[in-house]
């Protein structure tokens, strides 16, 4: 049985019958590719220009987030939008956006670099439950989402910007625009997270 066999029966699962199924899937989803990425991250030579190489080239390790993220992706479109979190479905829509860029230029591989960010999430769904968890959800936060991932996205900027300030749409215009719009989104989050913060120690 492989992966994908798994874990669509466990969202299904989860989806279908579970009433905290959001809490579990957004877990299951997080642990498994924080793993992957955080793994590659420390170990992998590649890791921050992995865009260089093609999908045979690298450890295959890096195609699973983007399998992983099939069968979550559409939980996250339909779980956010008839709860109307406006600021959750734009987030789906451009890691949708994401994954369709990065299939149709056979890159799934990519993935892995903006999967780091999934860090943050294993904590999120656990926020209420202690003060540690709170802690450890606002400090993997801000590594991962406003330290990591921007310098990244200003490192890929500087090596490809030949190819992504021209007339000529490309694969690395798009992906930087997306990559923009996701680091805005991550700013915004922050600041609220902040404002969250600050009221509760008044």
């Amino acid at each position: 049985m492989n992966i994908e066999t798994i874990l669509s029966i466990i969202f299904v699962y989860c989806f279908l019958y579970k009433k905290n199924r959001r809490d579990i899937i957004i877990t299951i989803k997080s642990l498994i590719t924080s793993i992957i990425s955080n793994y590659l991250l420390l170990t992998d030579d590649k890791f921050f220009k992995i865009y260089d190489y093609k999908e045979n080239e690298v450890n295959s390790l890096y195609l699973y987030p983007m399998k992983i993220f099939y069968f979550y992706i559409f939980f996250e479109i339909y779980d956010n939008l008839f709860q109307l979190r406006i600021d959750f479905t734009i987030h789906a829509i451009l890691v949708s956006l994401s994954m369709i860029l990065l299939k149709y230029y056979q890159l799934s591989h990519c993935l892995t670099i903006a999967v780091l960010m999934d860090t943050s999430s294993i904590f999120l769904v656990y926020v209420k439950e202690s003060f540690l968890y709170k802690i450890l959800f606002i400090s993997t936060f801000f590594i991962y989402r406003i330290i990591i991932f921007p310098l990244y996205s200003y490192m890929y900027f500087i090596n490809k910007y030949d190819k992504i300030v021209t007339y000529d749409i490309n694969f690395h215009t798009f992906s930087m625009i997306i990559i923009f719009s996701i680091t805005l989104l991550n700013i915004y989050w922050f600041h609220k997270i902040i404002i969250i913060v600050l009221k509760e120690f008044r």
